[in-house]
Formats: C-alpha cells, sequence, structure tokens
C-alpha cells in the first residue's frame, strides 16, 4: 500500500520538488498515525498480540529516530539513508521469515487467482505512472495558487491522498474485525515511508535531500 508514497516523492525528488518529497514521505506517517489507526480504533477495539508487532514497532521507532537526528544536522543523503537502509533489510528479513513460518504452519490459503495478462499489468502501471506524475505537478500548481510552500502542500494533501490504500485496507479490517490486519498493514506502511522512500529518492536524484527548518522542527 506504500507504492503511491514511494512512486511520488520519488518523481518529487527527481523534478527537484524536495520539500515535497519529504513532506509526502512525513505527513504519510502522520497520517496513517493520526487519522487511519484513529479511525480503526475508534471503529473497533485494538486487540492484537503485542509479540507479535513489538520488533516492527522497535523497527519504526528506530527509523523514526534516525530521521529526526540526521535530518536536524543537513538532509538525506548516503550517510543517513545507509542505517535507513538497513532497518528496511532487517524488516524486509523478519516479514519473509514470518511468511516461511506461516507456510510451514498450514492453513487455508482460499482460492488460488488466474494471473493478470501481461498487457493488463502494463496498462495499468502505466496509468499509475502518469497519475503520480499529474499528482505532483498539480499539488505544485495548487501551492503556488493558494500562496503556500510545497512542504505544507506535501504534508497535507499529497500525503493523505497517497494514504487513501491504507485507508481502504482498514475500512476493510474494519469490515472483517480484524484489528491486527489494519496495526500491522500501518506499521508497515511506516517503516516503508521512513526507511525506504527518502533514501531512494536521495539516491535517484544522486543528490542529498535538503530538509527545511521547518520540516525537521514541526513534520519530524
Amino acid at each position: 500500500t506504500t507504492l503511491p508514497e514511494q512512486l511520488v516523492s520519488i518523481m518529487a525528488a527527481v523534478q527537484g520538488k524536495t520539500d515535497m518529497a519529504v513532506g509526502n514521505a512525513v505527513g504519510s506517517v502522520t497520517a496513517n498515525l493520526g487519522l487511519i489507526m484513529a479511525i480503526s480504533v475508534v471503529c473497533m477495539p485494538g486487540v492484537i498480540r503485542r509479540g507479535d508487532y513489538l520488533l516492527k514497532s522497535l523497527l519504526m521507532l528506530s527509523a523514526a529516530g534516525v530521521l529526526v537526528w540526521g535530518c536536524r544536522r543537513g538532509g538525506v543523503g548516503l550517510a543517513l539513508s545507509l542505517p535507513l537502509l538497513a532497518i528496511f533489510a532487517v524488516f524486509t528479513y523478519e516479514n519473509i521469515r514470518g511468511a516461511n513460518r506461516a507456510m510451514h504452519c498450514g492453513g487455508d490459503l482460499g482460492p488460488l487467482r488466474t494471473r493478470p495478462r501481461k498487457r493488463a499489468v502494463f496498462f495499468q502501471c502505466l496509468k499509475f505512472s502518469l497519475g503520480a506524475a499529474l499528482l505532483v505537478d498539480s499539488a505544485s500548481a495548487l501551492a503556488r495558487l493558494a500562496g503556500v510552500s510545497e512542504r505544507i502542500i506535501g504534508v497535507t494533501i499529497v500525503a493523505i491522498g497517497t494514504s487513501l490504500p491504507e485507508l481502504v485496507t482498514t475500512v476493510t479490517a474494519i469490515v472483517k474485525k480484524q484489528s491486527a490486519l489494519s496495526v500491522g498493514n500501518i506499521l508497515g506502511a511506516n517503516i516503508l515511508d521512513l526507511t525506504m522512500i527518502l533514501p531512494l529518492s536521495a539516491l535517484i536524484s544522486a543528490q542529498t535531500l535538503p530538509v527545511s527548518a521547518a520540516s525537521a522542527r514541526i513534520d519530524l
């Protein structure tokens, strides 16, 4: 569900709109926790097994701490990307190990779906990429029309817009009364937002992503 955030932030970074790239990544985490998880908690009790999410919670907090510490001293460059990518690697390894463990335990995985046609996949990816590019350009135009910075638009409208997949997953979890699905999705999305989006944006743009003082002080 983090693909929209990744694509929008990377496109913004490539276009030199670093405030929007940082604002979208950080704002998405705020929207996930302050809006979407809040909806989940209000609509159903958040009963989960603490042990199942302890490591993910620690990884999310560690990534946030590294990002806050690094950005207050400049921006997101290679030195800050390495520890964030290391946290992402631990998160990925733990997910693969958990998936293998679940497969060995067995269970009903439901009916297998037919593979989509390659042509259909190509056109869906093309439409998705075009939509993300238009979102970045529209957000920049909106910022100019409203007379506010791209950081404000990125951390609010763009961040909430790219967090809609997490909202859909949470609504699905509420309907199915599966609070663990909602919590796990939000924790995982936040870890990916913090550990992969900004480092990738910095590496692809081949420069350190500068973080404004306002973003470091308020958003982070």
